[in-house]
């Protein structure tokens, strides 16, 4: 079953569950990246299974290594092509949204797009006074920080750069995360889920606003069967809210654009209703641009070349950027935002030419081998883009 997916079995449950921090986290993670990087370079991975080891390749920053898994799970399970559309998304969805309190939309773990505020609908949503945003693998003590920057033990997908960015996003906006993966409840994981959200949202704040993010079929609501006992609508039944209810993962757009929609486009020519939740909102197949995909440009990310003696070397090697913040005296020094970098890209044995994506800024370049370090990091300056256009690859190779 897809949403019980094994980095939710060995990870969610047993971690994000917690009321405290992992003091192992960061060394769970190291883990998980090494495996993953092993098995990204074993190649020809099995699109029919889902585990974390695919899942982290697009925290590696190279989806472009685990495109047959993501076309496997979104257009041949479990719809296909996106049928009709419904007009603009973001209007339209902010629209339905302000007839209710909730509005899940949900993502797969293997595309950063889908947690990564898509088409700033999120950010919209926020507009429209939604101020709670729940996300499936938070952990506890992403709610008792007191200060402290979001870090690998509060939320494990959080080490993926693009959803690190949304969360230092959304508390800059004042916006509440809410914390509600569990297994503890006699029903399982789906009761838990809803439990636990009405419990901390809406038994506190009643008229509260509330953006969930779960992954594949949490979302689904206006089914019966087994579907039909997934956390949207078990929410449903515990609060008497209607929810919103939007599919990233029903299909894929035919069109060069995003596209809403409530309906599949056949192979016959027909088109079929989606059942299971009230919009799909579909993404064209993603492109990639040396081995970087092009949706992370057209966001305003900028080429830079990585330090050229971090490429090309015998064993996997992990860069990560982190942005410095200038001191009053000009001088760069860590940012007292979150921890987690801003982009981060794994580099096979002997790759070269790949390169980082980032905003403008002032960054430290860190690389590393399952080893530690290699080599001292280096900072470098990227300028801003000129208006309406992407500036060309900085290059910091020599």
């Amino acid at each position: 079953m897809r949403t019980c997916l094994l980095f939710c079995l060995t990870f969610a449950i047993s971690f994000a569950g917690r009321a405290e921090p992992v003091p192992d986290a960061a060394k769970v993670l190291n883990e998980t990246f090494w495996e993953s990087a092993d098995y990204l370079a074993a190649g020809d991975p099995n699109p029919y299974e889902i585990d974390h080891r695919q899942q982290f390749a697009a925290v590696l920053g190279r989806e472009d290594l685990i495109q047959a898994e993501i076309d496997f799970w979104t257009r041949t399970q479990p719809g296909g092509v996106c049928g009709e559309g419904l007009g603009d998304p973001v209007q339209t969805l902010t629209g339905a949204a302000n007839s209710t309190q909730i509005v899940i939309l949900n993502e797969n773990h293997m595309i950063p797009l889908h947690r990564a505020d898509p088409l700033g609908l999120i950010d919209a949503l926020i507009d429209a006074g939604y101020r709670y945003y729940a996300y499936e693998s938070f952990a506890d003590s992403i709610m008792n920080r007191g200060g402290r920057p979001i870090g690998p033990q509060d939320v494990f997908y959080s080490a993926d750069p693009a959803h690190a960015r949304l969360l230092a996003q959304l508390e800059s906006r004042g916006v509440t995360l809410v914390a509600y993966e569990s297994s503890d409840h006699p029903d399982g994981r789906e009761a838990a889920q809803a439990q636990r959200l009405k419990e901390r949202v809406f038994d506190t704040a009643p008229q509260a606003k509330l953006i969930i993010v779960p992954g594949h079929d949490h979302v689904f609501e206006h089914v019966e069967g087994w579907a039909g006992q997934m956390m949207a609508r078990r929410l449903k039944a515990l609060t008497g809210i209607d929810p919103l209810t939007i599919s990233q993962t029903a299909c894929v757009s035919a069109t060069g654009a995003p596209v809403l929609t409530q309906t599949l486009a056949k192979e016959d020519g027909t088109t079929a209703q989606i059942s299971e939740t009230d919009f799909a909102l579909g993404h064209p197949p993603m492109t990639f641009t040396n081995n970087r995909p092009d949706w992370r440009r057209s966001l305003g990310d900028q080429d830079v070349a990585i330090p050229a003696r971090f490429t090309g070397l015998d064993v996997p090697v992990i860069i990560e950027a982190r942005r410095l913040e200038i001191d009053e005296q000009g001088r760069p020094v860590q940012s007292r935002g979150p921890t987690l970098p801003l982009d981060r890209v794994l580099l096979l044995p002997g790759e070269t030419g790949i390169p980082l994506l980032l905003p403008a800024g002032h960054y430290r370049i860190e690389a590393f081998d399952r080893n530690g370090p290699v080599g001292p990091p280096e900072e470098i300056v990227v300028a801003p883009a000129a208006p309406g256009e992407h500036a060309p690859p900085a290059d910091h190779s020599d």
